[in-house]
């Protein structure tokens, strides 16, 4: 979908020695000898994706802003029937933004366009956070960060894909044709649910860590959420007693 001058590929060696100093060893090593030695974490090797999980993030926020601004300032100057004030007032065809319709299509994803750029500040400076940590040896933060980098890309991108076609109707007729800009946008973008892992997998990465903290939690045998669970735990914390066992069972967390 799109970019048609890039594409993904992989290239394939037979027979051929790599020297030991370029094998790019930056978690895993290969003596001298030959003995080969795992990273001290399995996850390590989620770094790079975790990068572009959160630069994708900040894609979102992008791909999102330009979208509705194409579909707001389009609806400024479009004139369209005469709305119950503009016959009050004897003015003639009425800007579509003045309507109710448009404005609760185009105003919460202009909100939700300020957020993605927020949260995709601050989760550049998490995964900056995580490599100084990962530098110094600390992988205290590894599993955290990757399950928000995870819920986080699968949120935005999900959100804003919606929001750009939802943006791309707001134009009418002109919103299907390439000259609004909105198309190639579209095309760019919604691929971003699917690489760099694709969006229900990452939902369930994000979930299961979830359950994960509040389970150790459940039985005293883990510290205090991380930072960024703070908010989801207390809403947990809070969490209606009277629910069904059925559920609770299905749930696999002992909530009493």
């Amino acid at each position: 979908m799109a970019y048609e001058g890039i594409d993904n590929g992989y290239v394939l060696f037979d027979h051929v020695r790599v020297p030991r100093e370029q094998m790019l060893m930056k978690y895993a090593q290969v003596a001298p000898d030959g003995t080969y030695s795992k990273p001290p974490n399995a996850r390590l090797s989620y770094g790079t994706m975790i990068l572009l999980r959160s630069l994708i993030v900040k894609m979102s926020a992008r791909y999102l802003s330009r979208s509705l601004t194409i579909a707001v300032r389009y609806s400024a100057i479009r004139l369209q029937f005469p709305s119950s004030a503009a016959k009050r007032t004897g003015r003639g065809e009425d800007q579509v933004l003045n309507y109710p319709t448009q404005q609760s299509r185009l105003f919460p994803l202009l909100a939700a366009a300020y957020a993605f750029q927020f949260v995709g500040l601050y989760m550049g400076n998490l995964y900056a956070k995580l490599q100084s940590g990962l530098a110094h040896g600390d992988i205290s933060d590894l599993a955290e960060v990757h399950a928000t980098s995870s819920g986080l890309k699968s949120l935005t991108t999900e959100l804003a894909s919606e929001g750009m076609e939802t943006a791309r109707r707001a134009l009418g007729g002109h919103g299907y044709s390439r000259f609004s800009g909105c198309v190639d946008s579209m095309l760019n973008f919604v691929p971003a649910m699917t690489y760099e892992g694709e969006n229900i997998v990452l939902f369930l990465q994000t979930a299961r860590y979830l359950i994960k903290q509040v389970k150790k939690m459940s039985t005293g045998s883990g510290a205090r959420p991380a930072r960024n669970l703070a908010e989801v735990m207390l809403t947990l914390d809070n969490y209606d007693r009277s629910a069904p066992a059925a559920y609770n069972e299905h749930a696999e967390i002992d909530v009493a």
